[in-house]
Parts: C-alpha cells; sequence; structure tokens
C-alpha cells in the first residue's frame, strides 16, 4: 500500500502551479516521457501513475512535479512567465502534500490508538499509552518530556493538562500541545519534528468526531447479487463518499464497492459490511490508482486512497475506520481462508 501514499498530485494542481492549463502540461509530460535526453528521467511508477488511464489522466509523486519544474525552468517555455513564481508554487504544492501525508498518518494512529478516551470537565483525556502511541514514541522519552515540561518555568497543571485517572496519567489537548512542542525540540530529523509539530492539530478534530459516532462457506453469484441490491438500498442509492444520490435530475452511475475485493477475500462477498454504494466514477479510479481491478484490495487501500483524495470527507473517512474493525473481527474468524500474502 505505501507504493501508492506519495502519488496525490492530481494535473490540475500541477496545471495551476505551473500556470498552465491542462493540454500545455500534457505537452510538456509529453515530452519528458519521449526524451532521448539521458540527463532527464521521468518514468512510470516513479514520477506518475495513472489515474484514469482510459483519460491518459495521471496523479505525480513529489519526486515528478519537481522534474516538471526543472523542466521548465531549464527551457523557458514562456519568457514572460515568472520561473521564481512557478517554482515556489510547486514547492509549496509538494510541501502540503507532505503535511497531508503526515496529517493521515497521526489520524490512522488516534484512530487506532484512542480507546481510551474520556471526557472529563469539558476536557478530553487520552491516557499515557494512547499518547505514546500516537506520538510514536516511546514510555521513556515521554516520560524525560514530561519531567522536563514540571522541572521549566511554565510546568504543566494538574486538572488542566494531565489527569490522574485509576492511578494512570491522562493528558488533555493542551497536554499533548505542550508534549508535542517539548519532543519536537529534542528532535534531528525534520519528519519527526513535524509529525510532532502537528499531533496537537490533528488530534482534537479526529477525536471529536470518534465522539459523535453512534457508539463459512463461499457465497453464490445470487447470493453476492443480492447482497448488492441490499446494499443499494440500504444507502439510499447515494453514494457514500460525496453524498450524491440518483435520480431523475441527477443520472449519476453508482457502483457497488467490496472493501475486501472479491477475488482474494471471496468469504466475504455477500457480507454486507464489505460494501459500499459508490459513485461508479470514484470505483474506476480507485481500482485505476491501485493498479487495476485484478490487484489484491483491501479496505485499508480505500482509506489510503480517501485520506489522499478526499480528506475533507471526515465521516466517511471515520465510517471506513469503524468499518475495518468490523471486517477484521470478521475476518479473524476466516483466517485460514485469508491470501497467503494477508495472513
Amino acid at each position: 500500500m505505501k507504493e501508492y501514499i506519495n502519488f496525490s498530485i492530481t494535473e490540475q494542481e500541477m496545471a495551476i502551479a505551473l500556470q498552465l492549463n491542462r493540454q500545455e502540461l500534457d505537452k510538456i509530460v509529453s515530452n519528458l516521457e519521449d526524451s532521448l535526453d539521458s540527463s532527464i528521467e521521468f518514468k512510470e511508477s516513479i514520477h506518475f501513475r495513472y489515474f484514469n488511464r482510459k483519460l491518459q489522466e495521471r496523479i505525480f509523486s513529489p519526486e515528478g512535479a519537481l522534474v516538471i519544474a526543472s523542466y521548465i525552468d531549464n527551457n523557458k517555455f514562456n519568457s514572460t512567465t515568472n520561473i521564481k513564481e512557478i517554482l515556489k508554487s510547486v514547492m509549496n504544492l509538494v510541501e502540503e502534500h507532505r503535511i497531508n501525508r503526515i496529517d493521515n498518518s497521526i489520524r490512522k494512529t488516534v484512530y487506532d490508538n484512542s480507546s481510551s478516551l474520556v471526557v472529563m470537565r469539558e476536557l478530553h483525556w487520552l491516557s499515557f499509552k494512547d499518547v505514546v502511541k500516537i506520538f510514536q514514541t516511546k514510555n521513556s522519552k515521554l516520560e524525560e518530556s514530561f519531567k522536563n515540561i514540571q522541572s521549566s518555568g511554565d510546568p504543566m497543571k494538574r486538572g488542566e493538562h494531565y489527569e490522574h485517572i485509576s492511578a494512570v496519567r491522562y493528558f488533555s489537548f493542551r497536554g499533548i500541545a505542550k508534549l508535542s512542542i517539548e519532543l519536537s525540540a529534542s528532535l534531528y530529523k525534520k519528519e519527526r519534528k513535524d509529525y510532532c509539530t502537528r499531533v496537537p492539530i490533528v488530534v482534537p478534530p479526529v477525536v471529536k468526531d470518534l465522539l459523535a459516532l453512534p457508539s463459512s462457506e463461499i457465497p453464490s453469484k445470487e447470493d453476492i447479487e443480492s447482497a448488492m441490491r441490499y446494499v443499494k438500498r440500504r444507502d439510499k442509492e447515494r453514494c457514500q463518499i460525496t453524498g450524491q444520490g440518483r435520480d431523475k435530475i441527477n443520472k449519476i452511475e453508482l457502483a457497488g464497492h467490496h472493501l475486501f475485493d472479491q477475488k482474494n477475500y471471496s468469504y466475504l462477498a455477500a457480507e454486507v459490511d464489505n460494501i459500499i454504494t459508490i459513485n461508479r466514477e470514484i470505483h474506476e479510479n480507485f481500482h485505476q490508482w491501485i493498479g487495476g481491478k485484478d490487484k489484491t484490495c483491501t479496505i485499508d487501500h480505500f482509506i489510503t486512497y480517501m485520506e489522499t483524495f478526499y480528506p475533507e470527507k471526515n465521516s466517511a473517512i471515520l465510517m471506513l475506520y469503524n468499518r475495518r474493525e468490523l471486517l477484521k473481527l470478521k475476518l479473524s474468524q476466516l483466517q485460514r481462508y485469508l491470501p497467503e500474502s494477508d495472513s
């Protein structure tokens, strides 16, 4: 799955950053692909992937975006174009996507490590153990940071930044923010430093969304078709990503998407919790992004796709994370039927 994460910069974003129209961008990309200059490297699966191969629509990696920007700089396509401004715009775009990937990583750790969450005195609290996992650090490192803060001129206050619940230390959002500053100050690697800095920004909205949530035999073709029809009725003929519905005005096409694919997870093929209704275009784009409909795909792949291209759809992403827990519990009961690569 990690192979796909860095490919998230769309053609539209690139065209805007480069101050070009899509046709001009296509021409530049074609020039790069066809170039005989040995100093130029622009390859599929390294610098770009097809988001929709039928329409020849690509998505770029940060490396691919920088190659395109460098090519424009070296060839001076338009003498009136401010090259410095364009390069700065592309760098900002690459940085924005880098931060989005960090935020997605934090979001995932919060979804997976917030079982201790409690609300007390109108503050949200997470246990020491969960906070360690969210920061992706060690117990000793977090304890050292806490002690450093307590010996500073601005220590944490009990009841505001930290609290003891059943003899376990908990931290509020304010306490997590203080830990973030202390931890990031002690780190040298930029990616880790930025990760710790982003934690207090990402954690609060995710936690609040979590609180808003309401707390075998291989099936036959007929069983699967019946399940697909049921799911479309259950989902009220609406895309569970965009919320769009099909009616006589909106002629959108809907598809039933298996979160764990039918071929490799056949025992879940008629499981209604494994199927969601989505816009057919999103369905096609997802499978293009993952490498084709013959590729094994899981709900984790679809979550990554959502976090990459629809990060603003918080409720849909939350729904998928909760569905994942349910499906993985069912899969654990069917472990002997899983593909070898996933077992």
